[in-house]
């Protein structure tokens, strides 16, 4: 490791002596070369980016840049245009201008923009053209500033964001050693909106506030101050309270001690200070319990404060939904009306379509009656045909009945005949007539 940088760190072209020759020479115009003149710069500007990195040195003057890079005796002549080039891209700035406080109002703004800075680069301007640069001009890496800033915003502990802390317990936190440095980033964190600041009077000293806001930048407001100042009053309490009680437990010693000893009057006095001890305490423990529920409702009251905060914006996103999408009361009953003429109009619309539907139905049940009707027409004449038929046969029998009746009549049967031994005329006809009775009944 070199006093300049750790090997690893330090560009491969340091140890080529013939490199370096190039390097440490003097700029010629970049029309020449544009290539090879970039590439000299960007040696330069890395190598002084990661020297004040490395070595958290913020401010440097050119001599002091130029004794750094001194090797073997040889100090580069090129370094004046290196830093010109580096104030233009606003890589390094004059250390006036980076303690410039930025413009937290349009009027000051304004005047920034319109009155001041003109005036100053104006003059600049002149006094560059008839006077030599000042070689002893301070400046301020901005790009180191920003990597190391960036890194102890990332070293915070998670306690810290938005909460309002002493600038001197942050020193304490992260072992900051250069008051210089970190008043370089503090002021760089408060130019970025990252943190904000605010000196309040704390008994004869004078406070610096400082309140991390990696997420949305916050002002300290009054309440984060008694807030704060709440918690300090807590901390130097319990503080107190422990001391008193750790002289309470001497006290008791010496009480047993002095009693050890037979000194009971003195174990007595002893005895009466822990007394007055206990007492103070009692008061002490008191005012601590009224202080931690003072700083329960502080923070309470901030969390309601912030879900009223977001009550009001979805409810002004709610109405701009609103707006947008043409919901409203007017809105919305006249769409309900025009829906319900629209389903009275459908309504008429079905009524008239089952009301052809009847007609065809009617149409239809009057064709299947007139079917009906031909059909039982039908079955009564095949009932007719069916019925002339039995009457016809009927009358062949009675008149074979008769025919055959004659035929007795005109023969005589012998009086003796074994085959009608019993049998009158007269039971035969009787026969004959009951036979003729029954066929009228069947017709």
């Amino acid at each position: 490791m070199t006093d300049l940088l750790p090997e690893d760190k330090l560009p491969a072209s340091w140890n080529d002596e013939a490199r370096l020759n190039v390097l440490f020479a003097p700029f010629r115009s970049r029309s020449v070369n544009p290539k090879d003149w970039d590439t000299k710069m960007h040696f330069w500007k890395n190598l002084t980016f990661v020297y004040c990195t490395h070595h958290e040195k913020y401010s440097f003057t050119l001599p002091e840049l130029t004794k750094i890079f001194t090797k073997n005796g040889r100090p580069p002549a090129c370094l004046n245009v290196v830093v010109d080039d580096m104030v233009k891209s606003s890589e390094i700035k004059p250390i006036g201008d980076f303690l410039t406080k930025p413009s937290e109002t349009w009027g000051s703004w304004a005047a920034d923009t319109f009155i001041k800075k003109p005036v100053v680069w104006s003059f600049k301007k002149l006094k560059d053209s008839v006077m030599t640069p000042d070689t002893n001009v301070r400046y301020i890496h901005v790009l180191a500033i920003e990597k190391n800033a960036t890194e102890l915003c990332n070293n915070l502990p998670e306690d810290f964001d938005m909460k309002v802390i002493d600038l001197k317990e942050v020193v304490k936190v992260l072992e900051i050693k250069n008051d210089e440095n970190l008043h370089f980033i503090i002021h760089y964190l408060n130019c970025e909106k990252k943190i904000s600041l605010k000196e309040v009077h704390s008994g004869r000293e004078i406070v610096t506030l400082v309140k991390f806001c990696n997420k949305n930048f916050c002002d300290i407001t009054d309440g984060d101050v008694d807030l704060y100042t709440l918690e300090v009053s807590e901390k130097t309490l319990l503080e107190t309270v422990d001391k008193l009680e750790e002289q309470a437990n001497k006290l008791i010693k010496e009480v047993k001690n002095y009693l050890l000893a037979g000194k009971k009057q003195l174990a007595k006095i002893s005895l009466r200070k822990k007394h007055e001890l206990e007492r103070t305490i009692e008061k002490r423990v008191h005012a601590l319990h009224n202080i931690q529920i003072l700083i329960s409702r502080l923070k309470d009251a901030d969390t309601d404060g912030q879900v009223l905060a977001s009550y009001q914006k979805a409810l002004a996103g709610l109405r701009r939904t609103f707006n947008e999408k043409g919901l409203n009361e007017d809105a919305v009953s006249d769409t309900m009306l025009d829906l319900e003429e629209m389903m009275d109009v459908q309504k008429d619309i079905q009524e008239a379509m089952v009301f052809k539907t009847t007609d065809i139905a009617n149409d239809r049940e009057l064709e299947e009656e007139l079917e009906d009707l031909l059909a039982e027409e039908t079955a009564e004449k095949k009932d007719e045909g069916l019925e002339l038929k039995d009457s016809k046969t009927s009358k062949e029998e009675v008149d074979d009945l008769e025919k055959e009746l004659k035929d007795l009549e005109l023969t005589s049967p012998p009086s003796e005949s074994p085959g009608f031994s019993g049998v009158k005329k007269s039971d035969l006809n009787e026969k004959s007539e009951g036979k003729n009775v029954f066929l009228q009944t069947q017709e």
